[in-house]
């Protein structure tokens, strides 16, 4: 009986290792940055808020509400609606934010590297604009902006600049309204006082 007893779990036990081996294995490998600590969910606003102070959100579908992202700055321009944009050559850690090749075929119409950051014009005073060679490490909304075909961050929750200190901003530091377009957005910014935005002056 005893015998018998064993033969299973001998077994089971067998069948049930390299599984466990496997799973070790895979989190000991994670990137750093594929985990989303309990400080980068802090930067991030709740679920319901996260398009709160966008211009027609409806054109960017969400991803993921709390991504941490980092990369180097590879150009910088101003945008028609207030935003600064920032192409970003991504850490190989976040390469998969990136999207697939034809994503970054349509990226490449505007400019280079794997990625667009986005800087709102609520976050003029907030989010310091960076230049180009800067490392970036930030949290943010990571979305595919259906009107162009390629991925961002937008919009942009926590920002440091070659490791140094982390500045925040989101839904608290005001916004556009919904119904403002390309050509409005800006100058509809409202800060958390209800003031105009301070934006990102050219």
């Amino acid at each position: 009986m005893q015998l018998k007893f064993w033969m299973p779990l001998t077994l089971l036990l067998g069948l049930l290792m390299p599984l466990l081996l496997v799973l070790l294995i895979s989190f000991i490998n994670e990137p750093a940055g594929a985990q989303v600590s309990d400080e980068t969910e802090a930067a991030c606003p709740p679920a319901n808020q996260i398009m709160v102070g966008v211009w027609s959100p409806g054109r960017l579908n969400v991803i993921d509400p709390c991504k941490k992202v980092s990369g180097t700055v590879l150009k910088a321009e101003h945008e028609p609606d207030g935003d600064m944009d920032l192409y970003v050559d991504l850490d190989p850690a976040y390469d998969e934010l990136a999207g697939y090749m034809a994503e970054l075929d349509f990226l490449h119409r505007w400019g280079p590297g794997d990625v667009i950051v986005e800087l709102m014009p609520r976050d003029g005073e907030h989010l310091p604009t960076p230049s180009e060679g800067d490392h970036l490490d930030l949290t943010g909304a990571w979305v595919a902006d259906t009107n162009h075909g390629y991925n961002e961050i937008h919009p942009v929750w926590s920002e440091s600049i070659n490791g140094e200190e982390e500045h925040t901003s989101g839904p608290k530091n005001g916004g556009s309204l919904p119904q403002s377009t390309n050509q409005t957005a800006a100058a509809d910014c409202k800060d958390g006082n209800s003031n105009p935005c301070a934006g990102y002056p050219e």
